[in-house]
């Protein structure tokens, strides 16, 4: 049997891991998943999580948004080895266990789906490092963390955003709904909140955001520190932010690629993201073991969001099973997909562009300085959906794919009734070329 690897429990990895489990004795294959976290955790629920009402809600919020991987992947008959990363060569994939030994693992085909990391405390920094030292990464540790993020938060009465993109105002209204005492500055390097969406979701944000009293949103400004960690400047006007009590970053994204500079830096683009062509596959490496790439850690041009990586996980699963498992020749390259997005505006209310804007909710008429209750509630079917209650994860993902991926027959009569969109892949640094 062949050994089908997988680098990375996030979005793509533990979706895939669940494509594969029932066909994995048709595949002639036994299925390893490999993750420095103990633990899988849906991330995008996080803000809703550390700002519950009370610590019970929270801890109670938190278990509803993780499981342990080991428990969740066994009863599939998926292996789970919990290391850290080290490198990759032409027949091992190498790790450090948790008696920080070396391990090697062979693998024939490998699939690389490792995420990305921002600030804390959004998202474990990879490879799951604290202090600048590699460790390995248990709920109990994670929950105590955030369980002190939480005591911050409620301790604090002048708290500082930078970045009002998505996660940058969930936050601030997801605080403003919960402790309307406490005032909230938004600093954005852009003119507008929410770059990068459609512009009914920029225009529905801006104008919520300025009807809740106790945000100041400030946009086209950068913001730094002076004298001491207390005391803010922004950049053009120059504008002092005194007494800041908690400050939370809500800007940059790094793919987790670092174990791969070493060895394989010539995977890598400039901004250290894996070139993929459209097939997923790793177009540097040019052995007769195949390794792909999705979900944030790959280069492919759209948003780097649990959406995405769902829609690439699954076009992935269809290629390995027509190309590798069954010899068919129909490729098929991945096309994009189009964009569904929920962004919270605390915990009643939302917003949210369906299918590339064709359905747009900000709570017209009624709410429009609130946003639409329709999208609060679609955001948490989205997280039980993705937690896998009664067995929906794969089966909503099928679904999405089917009505989101651009070279399926539905969006593409849809993007004949609107518009046609773009190609994703970069193709000044990635080729056309097939993955067979």
């Amino acid at each position: 049997m062949k050994n089908f690897i997988i680098l990375g429990g996030g979005a793509a990895g533990i979706l895939l891991a669940m494509k594969l489990a029932p066909k994995k004795q048709k595949m002639n294959i036994n299925i390893t998943l490999i993750d420095c976290k103990s633990f899988f955790e849906y991330t995008p629920s996080l803000i809703s999580v550390l700002y519950e009402s009370t610590d019970e809600q929270f801890e109670k919020h938190y278990n509803n948004i993780t499981m342990d991987y080991k428990t969740f992947l066994e009863p599939l008959g998926i292996h789970f080895i919990l290391g850290v990363l080290h490198d990759i060569d032409n027949e091992n994939v190498i790790y450090n266990n948790n008696d920080q030994e070396i391990q090697r693992i062979p693998y024939d085909i490998l699939v690389i789906c490792t995420g990305s990391s921002y600030s804390d405390p959004w998202k474990i920094p990879s490879p799951c490092q604290q202090n600048n030292n590699t460790t390995l990464q248990w709920k109990n540790e994670r929950f105590q963390f955030l369980r002190d993020q939480r005591e911050k938060y409620k301790t604090s009465n002048k708290i500082l955003c930078i970045g009002a993109g998505a996660v940058g105002t969930e936050l601030v209204t997801e605080i403003a709904y919960r402790s309307p005492e406490k005032q909230i500055i938004l600093v954005n390097a852009s003119n507008k909140v929410l770059s990068g969406t459609p512009q009914d979701l920029i225009q529905s944000g801006e104008r919520i955001l300025n009807t809740i009293p106790s945000i100041q949103l400030i946009s086209g400004e950068q913001i730094e520190p002076i004298h001491n960690d207390h005391v803010y400047k922004t950049t053009k006007t120059h504008t002092e932010i005194k007494n800041v009590d908690l400050v939370y970053s809500c800007i940059g994204i790094q793919p987790n690629t670092q174990f791969l500079k070493k060895s394989h830096s010539d995977w890598l683009d400039d901004k250290n993201y894996i070139r993929v062509n459209a097939f997923f596959q790793v177009e540097q490496h040019e052995e007769d073991k195949p390794i792909f790439a999705i979900g944030d850690v790959n280069n492919i041009k759209e948003p780097k969001l649990w959406f995405t990586a769902h829609i690439q996980t699954i076009h992935l699963f269809h290629h390995l099973e027509r190309v590798f498992f069954f010899n068919h020749h129909d490729h098929h390259p991945y096309q994009g997909a189009k964009l569904s997005m929920i962004i919270s505006m605390g915990p009643s209310y939302g917003i949210g562009s369906l299918n590339d804007g064709i359905t747009i909710l900000n709570g017209w008429p009624l709410n429009k300085n609130k946003g639409s209750k329709l999208a609060a509630m679609i955001k948490h079917i989205v997280e039980r959906v993705t937690m896998n209650d009664f067995h929906s994860k794969k089966i909503m993902n099928d679904v999405l794919y089917t009505t989101h991926e651009k070279g399926h027959w539905i969006p593409k009569l849809i993007d004949k009734l609107t518009h046609s969109s773009p190609s994703l892949i970069d193709h000044s640094t990635t080729t056309s070329s097939s993955s067979s």
